[in-house]
This record gives structure tokens, sequence and C-alpha cells, in this order.
């Protein structure tokens, strides 16, 4: 399925299984701790850029991090039109979410036109643009285009590693009543275009995705001026566990978290790939 019309028609979830409640939540966390570190490492850090937005659903992280101006990209136009519902009473100096092509050329020039951002994040998305190299390099160098010298670019992502060693582990497919990934093949992952067809509960239906492999990631950004802070897969953040944060979302973790890693990249230069 293409990808904008999957997430045209995923509304936000009314999950009814506890145990999905509580998965879901802890994401949440995750999110709401990366973007407060990122908002503590970034000074000032009032102008966030949201790429692939979605529904909007970090909007109300935001606010609680004195985000002051807030701008969401997403190609779903639907996905957009409730993002702008939920920017609504928000206490945001301005805001606003447009449709468009974040991995574009297009946006690139865009955002070569727009005031710099203090963060430019991009959760559970990224893994779309690395259909091929063009693409991925592409969106990278968007980010920096965006991203002001200092700023800080933030990613949540399938872990490459974990997908790797389970892939190993238990053959082309695998996945447990929560979440499912299946391979075409064995083959070592090329460095772009290595996909997979992946299925969470109640978020993604048998969706194609793409191997982001961490030293590629790395380079790219490095050679767009960003340079990585810090990586940490969604498990290692029990390590890490606010108890007052977590009672209050109701979040709790599952193995399945393991999926997904995060990453915090920060600006030094800015350097054009073109």
């Amino acid at each position: 399925m293409d990808v904008s019309k999957h997430y045209n028609k995923h509304r936000p979830r009314n999950e009814t299984s506890v145990e999905m409640i509580g998965i879901r939540n802890f994401h949440n966390c995750i999110k709401s701790v990366l973007i407060s570190e990122a908002c503590n490492r970034t000074e000032p850090h009032d102008r966030y850029l949201d790429m692939c937005c979605g529904n909007g659903g970090d909007i109300s992280k935001l606010v609680h991090n004195n985000i002051k101006q807030y701008f969401g990209m997403d190609i779903a136009n639907h996905a957009v039109e409730r993002a702008l519902q939920r920017i609504k009473g928000q206490s945001f100096v301005t805001a606003d979410a447009i449709s468009f092509n974040a991995f574009s050329a297009i946006a690139g020039h865009m955002l070569q036109n727009m005031r710099k951002f203090d963060i430019v994040s991009c959760q559970f998305a990224i893994h779309y643009a690395f259909c091929n190299e063009r693409t991925a390099r592409t969106f990278i160098q968007n980010v920096a285009y965006a991203l002001r010298v200092g700023g800080s670019f933030i990613i949540t992502v399938p872990d490459a590693d974990f997908l790797q060693k389970s892939r190993k582990l238990l053959g082309k497919k695998f996945g447990d009543q929560h979440y499912s990934v299946k391979f075409d093949s064995l083959d070592e992952f090329t460095d772009f275009g290595f996909g997979y067809e992946f299925t969470f509960k109640g978020a993604v239906e048998q969706l194609k995705e793409y191997v982001v492999k961490q030293d590629v990631l790395v380079k790219l950004c490095q050679d767009c001026g960003m340079h990585l802070e810090s990586s940490k897969n969604f498990s290692e953040y029990v390590e890490y566990r606010d108890s007052a944060l977590w009672n209050r979302m109701g979040a709790t973790y599952h193995d399945v978290s393991r999926i997904y890693t995060t990453y915090h990249f920060k600006m030094y230069e800015f350097l054009s790939d073109e």
C-alpha cells in the first residue's frame, strides 16, 4: 500500500487492549524523553520542525517543553488536517502544518527560504526515505537546510541491528501477537533499498519499510555537517525509567519495543551534499 494512502486512512487509535495501550504509552514516553533531552541540550529551543508529522501526536509534548513555534509537514493530507485540529487551543506563538513531501527536493527549496529551526524531528518515518540512496540523501539534506548550527535532529526508527539479529535467529519472518516483520530474502543488508513488510498492531498494516543502517545514517548526516550525539534502543530507556512519568502516562515495557531505536544528532556546521 502507498504510504500516504495508509496514513490518510490511519486515525488516532482507540485501542482497547490494556497491553497495547501500555506499549503505545511507553513509546510516547520515550518520545517525550527524547524531545525533553533535545530541548535541554539545545538553547534556545523555540522553533520546532516536525517532519512527517502525521496526525500531530507529539504536539502536546512540545507545549510542555516551552516550544513557541511549531511547523509540521507530512505527505498525507488527511493526517495533516488532524494535526491542524490538534494545534488549536495550544499555547504556541505560531503554529502550522502543511501537506508536503518532506523527502522531495522541492521541500528543500522551501526550507532554504525559511528561518532556521532549533530542533528538527522525524518520528517513525525516516525508514521510508531509505527506499533508495537519492531519496535518503535528499531528505537528510532537507534536514540540514532547516536546522541551525547548534540545533538538534532527533529520530525514532526501526533498529537495523535488532532486525538483523532477529532474522539470523528466526528466519525471514518473525514477530509475535503485537508485530510482524517479513523479509523477502536472507541476503546481507544493503545500504539502501533493502525492504521488508511490517505490521504493528493498531498502527501499521503490512506496509513496506526499509532498513536504516546506523553507519549509513551517521555518514549521511556527517556529509551535511551533523554529528551523532547519542543513540539508544528503546529497551535501554528502561534503565533510566522515570517512575512518575511512566505512571502518569500508563507506560509498560514489552519486548516488542526492542525493534525501535532513537538518534540525536547535532548540527556543527552546515554542509551541502549537492
